[in-house]
């Protein structure tokens, strides 16, 4: 199978295409330079035959996103749209990766592909403006939902704790009332892969198993790591200041499990095959 990925410099891209390599799928790899989804024209262009098309690229900063809100629209938004009709006009199929921030938060169970988004900030309104531009084009899409991601590249809010914990700057200042379930990106890179060859379409939210808030996360990473430290748990209104954010994102991975047969490992066990191998790749984090 050959499956173009868009974004494969990113922390999810490319933990994707190396799922790719070691499952025998060959993966033609487009990082920003090389797809700018922001140009209708060139992702016509350089889109070139494949089976799929999974979509990783996007603008990620959420505070960013707030006064950057047309830069974010044309990525998340009408970036998603250009491919959307490019693999439609050519039979291409569609994998458009989006975000549990999409919901407010203020449910206390996981949220299921059913309910109603309803977004907070600037990035959650471009990327359910990008969900509905992907559907709106026709063909069948696939709309994965993802959940906190942790993993080797990119600016992750545990990667930031990691570096913290090595490099003994302390206290680790945390937000205290965020319940996520976070994942590690090549756990989910190879549910993505799970999902292309049951041939899905629709809406569907993968999560790791488990729920925390990022104070457990954090005891949990200085306790894997073999230290001790202390944790200034911080309300996420004043972790935030600039920008609202959701509470509670754990979203409910149902429908993935009786899709594939399978379910993502546990947040703990996600975060023990991180440090893994972060340290046999002698990679900071």
């Amino acid at each position: 199978m050959k499956i173009a990925i868009i974004g494969s410099s990113g922390l999810l891209g490319s933990d994707l295409a190396a799922a790719c390599r070691r499952a025998g799928a060959l993966a033609v790899e487009f990082s920003r330079e090389k797809m700018d989804l922001t140009q209708p024209g060139a992702v016509r262009n350089a889109l070139p035959a494949v089976s799929w098309v999974i979509n990783c690229a996007a603008f990620s900063d959420i505070e960013g996103a707030q006064h950057q809100r047309a830069q974010a629209f044309a990525v998340n938004s009408e970036g998603a749209r250009a491919l959307a009709v490019s693999c439609t006009r050519r039979g291409i199929r569609l994998m458009h990766l989006s975000c549990a921030s999409v919901f407010d938060g203020h449910k206390s169970l996981p949220y299921k592909e059913s309910d109603e988004p309803r977004p907070v900030n600037v990035h959650a309104l471009s990327k359910l403006a990008g969900e509905k531009a992907v559907r709106g084009e026709g063909g069948k899409p696939l709309i994965v939902r993802l959940p906190a991601l942790f993993g080797s590249r990119g600016k992750t809010f545990p990667a930031e704790l990691l570096a913290s914990i090595r490099e003994k700057r302390f206290p680790l200042k945390v937000p205290a009332d965020e319940t996520v379930s976070p994942a590690y990106s090549r756990h989910v890179a190879e549910a993505l892969l799970q999902l292309v060859s049951h041939g899905a379409s629709g809406i569907v939210h993968l999560g790791a198993h488990g729920r925390c808030t990022w104070v457990e996360f954090a005891r949990a990473l200085l306790e894997r790591m073999g230290q001790e430290a202390p944790i200034e748990e911080v309300p996420a209104a004043t972790f935030y200041p600039k920008t609202e954010r959701p509470l509670h994102t754990v979203l409910d991975a149902q429908r993935f499990r009786e899709w594939t047969g399978h379910a993502l490992p546990g947040w703990q066990q996600g975060l023990e095959c991180w440090l893994a191998d972060t340290q046999e790749a002698g990679a900071p984090g």
